[in-house]
């Protein structure tokens, strides 16, 4: 699905070419923009969700393809790669305008946790064929992408937090990873998450705060599972509008249990959220 960038120039949309002067205004309008935004997510608290990133140490973008590049060089901080004692690229404020992390084509074991990754032109962090990765506790904000797998499996995105990326989760072609927990905040255009040509694929205990724009507007065309079955639950959506009057598995029990009466329909496909959560965790 395309996604329209804010402050886009006139020219990008009738083909015509504008004067110097215009392009300016249009940058100075962008600016605008994320001033703006930025005012925002700090009024609805966004800031104080975020990771601790005070004792980050800057390192260069970390690009790995195969086992072997797991090396100090490329920002590995300990481990092995096996399941008892995965890689860890921890503790890194990523630098550089171009992307974040990108890792390929490897399958051993590793963790990237409580990193701090922004303002990235493309990809915060990207997996490309690769199995058994872990992302965790880390901020990204302000990314073009914020995570992205591609012809992925058995990966767990937990505990991250999620603001002004665009969109902030996409899976293509990717099978049975775990998203839990995570806090996810406004996006730049729509869906803020979405899965396609993908199946198996976990998702629960999420809060979708999407204070500020429309909602989170999930997109999945794939068959997987939205919630974590009762009582443990699904996800928190800004814009459900369901009401909490019944309890148990078909929610059809007197007594409000903090789960939605009502599934939450994700645009795409059949799949729902089957047991929405009514206040984030």
């Amino acid at each position: 699905m395309k996604i329209r960038r804010l402050g886009m120039p006139r020219s990008e949309v009738s083909g015509e070419k504008e004067p110097g002067v215009a392009r300016m205004n249009c940058r100075l309008r962008k600016l605008m923009v994320l001033v703006l935004l930025t005012g925002l997510a700090l009024t609805y608290g966004y800031a104080l969700d975020m990771v601790n990133t005070q004792a980050l140490t800057p390192h260069a973008p970390i690009k790995i393809d195969g086992n072997e590049a797991f090396t100090l060089e490329n920002g590995v901080t300990r481990g092995s790669g096996t399941d008892a004692d995965p890689y860890f690229i921890e503790g890194w404020e990523i630098t550089g305008r171009e992307f974040g992390v990108i890792i390929e084509n490897t399958d051993a074991h590793f963790v990237i946790r409580n990193c701090r990754i922004s303002g990235k032109d493309l990809e915060g962090i990207r997996f490309t064929n690769v199995e058994n990765g872990r992302i965790e506790e880390s901020e990204l904000e302000w990314n073009i992408a914020a995570i992205v797998l591609e012809k992925s499996l058995s990966c767990t995105i937990y505990g991250n937090t999620l603001v002004m990326n665009g969109p902030h989760i996409s899976l293509s072609e990717s099978f049975d990873n775990k998203i839990t927990d995570n806090i996810v905040g406004d996006c730049f255009g729509c869906p803020c998450i979405q899965l396609s040509r993908s199946a198996g694929n976990l998702l629960y205990r999420n809060q979708f705060r999407n204070d500020i724009f429309r909602g989170a507007c999930p997109f999945d065309s794939g068959a997987n599972h939205w919630d974590g079955g009762y009582p443990i639950g699904g996800n928190f959506w800004q814009e459900y509008e369901g009401k909490d009057e019944y309890s148990g598995p078909n929610q059809d029990q007197p007594g409000a249990d903090g789960i939605g009466d009502t599934p939450f329909a994700i645009p795409g496909g059949a799949n729902l959220d089957r047991y929405p959560l009514m206040t984030p965790l």
